[in-house]
């Protein structure tokens, strides 16, 4: 049994091994991610904690409600001073994380890592070839632009589209409940 448990992982180690394979990080693969971070700006992006602590803040809150001994009063006076502590919590590990290098330091190092795994050497002296000439600055200038276009054109088409849809609907809906306001008119 034990055997062919070990082969099996053995098996599944051999498949799978290749296919999470990247190629290695060598100097001229970090250079050419570089460039290529830096001409579609992939190295530009801002990086910002915004992550919940609540959990933290709600055990901190059961601490205090969950000991048999406070009285209510006390209880409440407590809360306010767990919900103080998470605030300065909170608020002192925010300001350190956004005020330092180490979400830059370690969002370009993501920006690394996926690149690596995405492209290879070869794509790569590729892409930073294609982006460097007319047609890639052209493209890279279009794509930095259009988001914002899509988006708006997109909200205009959304907007009449959920009119077209939606009118019929509130007509219907609007005629419903004027009926149901001359019923409550009506003498019984």
């Amino acid at each position: 049994m034990y055997i062919k448990l070990l082969r099996s992982f053995l098996f599944l180690a051999f498949i799978v091994t290749p296919a999470l394979a990247q190629d290695a990080l060598t100097p001229e693969k970090a250079e050419l991610i570089g460039r290529f971070a830096e001409l579609t700006k992939g190295n530009k992006t801002t990086f910002k904690v915004d992550v919940s602590l609540d959990h933290i803040k709600a055990n901190m809150i059961a601490l205090v409600d969950k000991d048999p001994e406070l009285t209510e009063p006390q209880k409440e006076v407590l809360r306010k001073t767990a919900e103080e502590s998470f605030a300065r919590l909170t608020d002192t590990a925010m300001r350190t994380l956004n005020g330092s290098n180490v979400l830059n330091k370690l969002g370009l190092q993501v920006v690394t890592d996926v690149y690596n795994a995405a492209f290879t050497e070869a794509e790569l002296k590729e892409l930073v070839t294609f982006f460097e000439g007319p047609l890639g600055q052209r493209a890279l200038t279009f794509m930095s632009t259009s988001r914002a276009t899509i988006e708006r054109i997109f909200k205009e088409k959304m907007q009449a589209k959920m009119i077209e849809i939606s009118q019929p609907i509130v007509t219907a809906e609007l005629d419903k409940l004027q009926e149901q306001i001359k019923k409550a008119k009506t003498p019984q």
